[in-house]
């Protein structure tokens, strides 16, 4: 369990980062792995150098697994090995626990919240923890942040507003949870209204912010698709208009919106193709899309036959193999992938 821990740990800020000093040293792309693996418009270095960055980054991460450790060792009392286990599960948005119930069996209210607290942190840039550390408040004016919250609050009040205001706890829980692709488990979601199960699911393919450890489409992406789609909307009206898309105030290269548009094309042909292959081998509509969601996500438990209550064991053999390389493209960013067969990437 340790072991299995420590390997997803390791994966969560990207196996990737351990390399970026040496693959440029070898003639191979460092900064385009690093690109796909901190994903969104204006990717900011926080020092010139990789190797620098990386170790910035490290410390922050290493910095919130130890608080999350002692929280809930100390404060929660929940057992060293658990607290150890399930800490380097949040901050790398792993998901696996000591116990098969997840954390839904320690029935530990104080310890539920502070693993709210530290999904919520793993689902935010780590540049903008950077820069919140180093005292720029203004790091969270930033709108893809905005938009990360408004995403959640507006899911949080949605599944409570399905489910009852006494499950306001699960319904914090697992919005953060399953946005952030962390996929701890508290309720048994599988058996809630249709309404509330869409919206999981929608937040399946939403995923966390860019430059997270979360997986899926991410926030900045869809940010820059929705700014993207406003103004060719207010050239349609106004075609000899020039009007730049801008993140943050600054105007997006039209390279990095191709890029972007590409990668969503390709992740919604990737999830058809999937789901479509999986109910070929007999799986229902709703398992299909959600266990493809939730692999090419990186989330873990979808709905259906793959729901909480439920896990991929009963899948067929086939089933399980199309899965797996959902959970391989997705968490690679798909571009990753098929970057390594291009001769000009091994070039520098």
């Amino acid at each position: 369990l340790l072991w299995r821990s420590l390997t997803q740990w390791l994966g969560g800020m990207g196996v990737v980062l351990l390399f970026i000093s040496i693959l440029p040293r070898l003639g191979v792309g460092g900064s385009q792995l690093f690109d796909r693996e901190f994903p969104g418009p204006l990717p900011e270095r926080l020092r010139p150098r990789f190797r620098t960055t990386a170790r910035l980054l490290w410390t922050i991460y290493v910095g919130f697994t130890g608080a999350e450790i002692a929280l809930l060792y100390f404060v929660a009392k929940l057992p060293l090995f658990d607290s150890i286990c399930i800490s380097f599960s949040t901050i790398p948005t792993g998901g696996f626990t000591p116990t098969t119930a997840s954390i839904g069996a320690y029935a530990n209210p104080l310890a539920e919240y502070i693993i709210i607290v530290f999904m919520f942190l793993a689902g935010m840039s780590f540049i903008t923890h950077y820069h919140v550390l180093r005292g720029n408040w203004k790091a969270l004016k930033g709108e893809e942040f905005r938009l990360y919250l408004i995403i959640l609050a507006v899911a949080i009040l949605l599944l409570i507003g399905s489910q009852g205001l006494n499950s306001y706890r699960e319904g914090m829980f697992q919005a953060i949870s399953i946005m952030t692709t962390t996929g701890f488990i508290t309720a048994d979601f599988g058996s809630w209204h249709a309404g509330a199960r869409i919206v999981l699911l929608a937040l399946m393919f939403i995923g966390a912010c860019g430059g997270s450890t979360g997986g899926a489409i991410k926030v900045v992406r869809f940010l820059t698709l929705i700014k993207h789609t406003r103004v060719m909307m207010r050239k349609a009206i106004s075609p000899k208009a020039v009007i730049p898309v801008k993140l943050n105030q600054k105007p997006l290269q039209e390279g990095i919106i191709r890029d972007i548009i590409s990668f969503l094309f390709l992740y919604i042909i990737v999830a058809v193709l999937a789901s479509f292959m999986l109910c070929f081998l007999g799986l229902n509509l709703e398992t299909s899309i959600s266990a493809v969601a939730a692999t090419l996500g990186n989330v873990g438990p979808g709905l259906g036959g793959v729901g909480p209550g439920l896990n991929y064991s009963l899948l067929p053999g086939a089933a399980k193999v199309i899965l797996i390389m959902c959970m391989w493209l997705g968490r690679l960013e798909l571009f990753t992938v098929f970057m390594i067969f291009f001769p000009r990437f091994w070039k520098g």
